[in-house]
């Protein structure tokens, strides 16, 4: 402006030059002095006005520069911030995000934001690009792993920058970590569904044993005050339980969070069934949850329906002992000849006699074992021998149903530990079982051979097979091992839950192989003892 102002002063004094007369020159040039002095006056205020103006645009400029790193320091101090060109490489880091997650900003700047997040599964960053690709802010949780290894849940938000005539030039990640605000979420939900539970509950830290939260029940049976228990450990509950908790958090290798711990403790002398899992936060920390169920009246049912079983049995067992052994006599001609009809009718009640006193024997014996006083007399013997024992005494049996008992065994003898009787009470019921279900006319074999440090006896009927419906719950009371429409003799059904108990407190396992239609292998295992030279006599030699 002030160029013009003055190229217009001269024009305008060339001009009056030109056009005024010499005798008026003197009156003119006043008014030309007056004329210029005001053009002066005018240049004078425009040279101000440029500069006021001038001022005016850098204080404007300062400040908004002031507001810029205003935001720019509020927004680093508040959020963690990545910057990644238009392909996901990270250009920046800020001091938050790499004082939250432990990295270095030089390990960081270049490398792919895809494998950051996680290349075991890539979906986080494939929506991601695919809104700042296309000019949409993204917002929502990521789930990174920090320099430690710990999971961290960072709330972000992606905003993408374009230029014209370019396009994507980069993308800023403003990020907030969240991982504590999910896990208290996360156990604040836990605490108020246990806290509905009537049983006993305790969380435990694993790390720590520090307990993190007990319900009301179990506050009132510690007797803790509300607030204080939170400063308490695993030390300060009562054992057993407290120690199998203690040994829980001790342990190198911690229990699977999939599998559910259960035994029986006690607190406070109250008999307890406690269920401990493990489950994990957000953040990686492990928690036991203990619940603690009070069985006491449980126990004392179970021990009250234990007990008048055994008296029932005892009961019926003698009175059943005398009735068999009258018909026994009956039929032995004792109190004379008899009518084929009476004799016909004595041996129906022999034969039902003995089934009822089996049925009261194996229902005293599963007494005796769940009460834990079945009694076990332990020694060392020949297993080999104690199978032909068994073989000789169910020959009848087995003759009666059409079916032939064989050993396939070589004749070496196998040393175990174990209870006699018991272990005949064993092969017996497997022999008797295999007999029933095998069709006439067939062969039952019995093998018995070294299986690792263990020595395997089985058993192989060629009867129907057992349904895979049926695994699951045949070593439980009641169940039978096959069909029942053969027409052959009915079982208890405690045989195998008997058979089940006695290998099992020998340190052994029973298990069995079946296919329909072609028969079914019962098996045994048993720990070996060292061999013996004293040379094996058999049950025919020790009969002579």
């Amino acid at each position: 402006m002030s160029g013009a102002l003055f190229v217009t002063a001269a024009m305008s004094i060339f001009t009056f030059l030109n056009l005024v007369p010499a005798d008026h020159s003197g009156s003119l040039w006043m008014i030309y002095a007056a004329h210029w002095a005001l053009i002066i006056g005018l240049l004078v205020v425009a040279f101000r006005r440029g500069s006021e103006t001038m001022r005016l645009r850098e204080h404007l400029l300062k400040s908004q520069q002031a507001e810029l790193a205003f935001r720019e320091k509020a927004i680093n101090e508040h959020a963690m911030i990545l910057t990644t060109d238009s392909e996901g490489k990270i250009l920046s880091v800020n001091e938050n995000f790499t004082n939250a997650l432990g990295f270095r900003a030089n390990g960081l700047r270049g490398s792919e934001l895809r494998h950051f997040l996680g290349a075991a599964d890539s979906a986080p960053y494939e929506a991601i690009a695919r809104q700042t690709n296309g000019g949409d802010v993204w917002s929502g949780d990521l789930e990174v792993l920090s320099a430690s290894g710990k999971l961290r849940i960072l709330r972000t938000t992606a905003v993408p920058l374009f230029s014209t005539g370019i396009g994507h030039l980069k993308t800023m990640y403003f990020c907030n970590d969240v991982t504590k605000q999910r896990s208290g979420e996360q156990e604040r939900q836990l605490t108020r569904c246990l806290q509905l539970l009537p049983e006993d509950v305790y969380l435990v830290d694993m790390d720590s044993g520090k307990i993190l939260f007990m319900n009301d029940a179990a506050l009132r049976r510690m007797r803790w005050p509300v607030g204080e228990y939170r400063t308490y450990g695993a030390d300060r509950l009562p054992d057993p339980f407290g120690a199998a908790i203690r040994d829980l958090c001790a342990q190198e290798t911690p229990t699977d969070a999939s599998e559910t711990l259960q035994f029986q403790t006690e607190c406070y002398g109250v008999a307890m069934e406690a269920n401990v899992q493990i489950i994990e936060t957000v953040d990686g920390q492990k928690r036991f949850v203990a619940v603690l169920r009070d069985i006491s009246q449980r126990m004392e049912a179970e021990a009250t329906r234990r007990n008048f079983m055994s008296m029932m049995t005892h009961e019926l067992r003698t009175p059943l002992t005398s009735i068999k052994g009258a018909v026994q006599l009956l039929t032995a001609g004792t109190a004379g000849p008899l009518e084929p009809g009476v004799m016909s009718l004595l041996r129906i009640a022999e034969n039902n006699g003995e089934r009822l006193l089996g049925l009261v024997n194996d229902i005293l014996d599963l007494s005796k074992l769940e009460a834990g006083k079945m009694e076990f007399t332990m020694g060392r013997m020949d297993l080999r021998a104690l199978i032909d024992e068994a073989i000789e005494s169910d020959a009848g049996y087995a003759t009666g149903l059409g079916v032939t008992l064989r050993c396939k065994s070589p004749e070496t003898p196998l040393w175990v530990t174990g209870d006699k009787g018991r272990l005949l009470q064993v092969l017996t019921n497997l022999m008797s079982n295999a007999a029933k279900f095998s069709e006439t006319g067939s062969q039952v074999e019995i093998t018995a051979r070294p299986n690792g440090d263990m020595i395997r006896v089985a058993i192989s009927d060629r009867g129907p097979g057992i349904p895979e419906a049926a695994r699951a719950g045949l070593f439980e009371p009641f169940k039978q091992a096959g069909a029942q429409d053969k027409g052959r003799i009915k079982g208890t059904g405690l045989g195998l839950t008997i058979v089940k108990a006695i290998v099992e407190h020998h340190d052994g396992r029973v298990d069995f192989v079946s296919e329909l239609g072609k028969g079914t292998t019962f098996y045994f295992d048993l720990p070996q003892c060292a061999q013996s030279t004293k040379p094996r006599q058999s049950a025919l030699e020790r009969a002579a």
